[in-house]
């Protein structure tokens, strides 16, 4: 399949209150049509329509900009990508509706492992006695950081970018002249050996990847 990053750079230079021209209806059997056949007009005017309503409701689930615009771009990704399932589909709000909250949920199951595990290295507030155990957190931080010193200089770039400043994977493109699609392959890899770094040595969740 063709690299699909053009389209989040189109998505992200179209205007929110973009409309239909004057007098034209939404159709949107007639625009699903339209996008399973490649259309991008009719595919920029699914995004218009939607696009609010997406970003709304994982902005207040996630209480994050970057996120939900993440969270926004990677749906209108995966319409695109799967557009010829839309030719027989009759009832793509419930469809829509269904991709945004597996989405979310996934998020959030995956923020509940990392948060477990961070709530292991903390103190009980029932047993004040037990200590916070400072050494493990700054073996581990310190972990992290060797980890991310062993990167290619570009992993780490796009990953800071990323972690510590929260850009979103099309301002991190737009940053370094790169495409959104190149943005995620680094962060990927980056991900891929920062886990497999800290596997190794004995800490295999991500949440060390939070700290900054």
């Amino acid at each position: 399949m063709a690299p699909h990053w053009s389209f989040c750079n189109s998505l992200q230079k179209i205007c929110n209150n973009r409309k239909l021209p004057e007098g034209q209806s939404y159709n949107e059997k007639e625009l699903l049509l339209q996008v399973a056949e490649g259309n991008r007009d009719a595919f920029h005017t699914l995004y218009d329509h939607y696009r609010n309503k997406i970003y709304y409701v994982a902005n207040k689930m996630l209480q994050s900009n970057a996120a939900a615009e993440d969270v926004l771009q990677e749906i209108f990704i995966k319409i695109w990508v799967n557009r010829e399932s839309l030719r027989h589909m009759d009832y793509f709000s419930t469809w829509l509706n269904s991709i945004v909250r597996n989405h979310l949920y996934n998020h959030f199951r995956k923020k509940a492992n990392e948060e477990a595990y961070l709530l292991r290295l903390l103190p009980d507030p029932a047993d004040p006695s037990q200590p916070f155990d400072e050494t493990a957190f700054r073996e581990l931080k310190q972990l992290l950081a060797n980890a991310l010193a062993a990167l290619p200089s570009r992993q780490q770039e796009v990953f800071q970018l990323s972690r510590e400043q929260g850009l979103t994977h099309a301002a991190i493109a737009a940053k370094l002249g790169i495409s959104p699609e190149t943005v995620k392959k680094h962060m990927m890899e980056a991900l891929r050996f920062i886990r497999s770094y800290l596997s190794a040595h004995g800490a295999a969740l991500t949440v060390w990847l939070l700290l900054s």
